[in-house]
C-alpha cells in the first residue's frame, strides 16, 4: 500500500505530480482554488478538494498531519506561506517547489 499524499496546488507542475503518484499507488488528496481545474483533476486522483491555501482553517479542516507527505506546487508567495503553515501545523514531511536558490533557502529555513 502507498503513502497518504496532499498535494496542494493542482496547476500544470502539481497536477502532474499528483496525477503520477496516483499512478504509482499512492492515496492523493488534491487541493486546489479553481473550480475547473479541480473538476479536471478529480477523475485521476482518490480525493480532490477546492480551497484556498492561505486560508487557515480550510488548511486544518483538511487534517493535513494525517498525511506521510505534503506537495506544494503554487506560486513563490503562496509556496512560502503554505509551507510554513503545514510546518507549523506539525506536518511531518513537506515537498516544496523553488524557483530561485532564495526560494529554495527560505523554504529548507
Amino acid at each position: 500500500m502507498g503513502q497518504q499524499i496532499l498535494v496542494i496546488g493542482l496547476g500544470t507542475f502539481g497536477g502532474l505530480v499528483a496525477r503520477e503518484l496516483t499512478t504509482l499507488g499512492h492515496e492523493v488528496l488534491g487541493c486546489d482554488r479553481d473550480p475547473v481545474v479541480v473538476a479536471d483533476a478529480a477523475p485521476h486522483l482518490t480525493q480532490v478538494v477546492q480551497l484556498d491555501a492561505t486560508d487557515v482553517d480550510a488548511i486544518r479542516a483538511i487534517g493535513p498531519t494525517d498525511f506521510d507527505v505534503a506537495v506544494v506546487a503554487l506560486d513563490r508567495q503562496t509556496t512560502i506561506f503554505t509551507t510554513m503553515l503545514l510546518e507549523q501545523l506539525g506536518v511531518r514531511s513537506i515537498l516544496a517547489r523553488a524557483q530561485s536558490e532564495l526560494d529554495a533557502e527560505i523554504l529548507r529555513r
